[in-house]
């Protein structure tokens, strides 16, 4: 992982690295049969939903 991170900005590691979180939680929930409260789906959603607007911003022009 260290490699491939080596090619991107520092920018998108971070997208990426914030995404792993609340998506490593997710497959968590599948693979093992955890539960998940309705906070963490929250938390999880505001996580993902904030870094794919970012992304879009950053596509668009808006944010360096």
């Amino acid at each position: 992982m260290t490699k491939s991170m080596q090619y991107n900005s520092v920018g998108g590691v971070g997208i990426i690295l914030y995404l792993a979180i609340p998506l490593g939680y997710f497959l968590d929930s599948i693979v093992f049969g955890t539960t998940m409260n309705l906070l963490e789906i929250l938390g999880a959603f505001i996580i993902v939903l904030t870094n794919i607007c970012i992304a879009a911003m950053r596509i668009k022009g808006i944010i360096e």
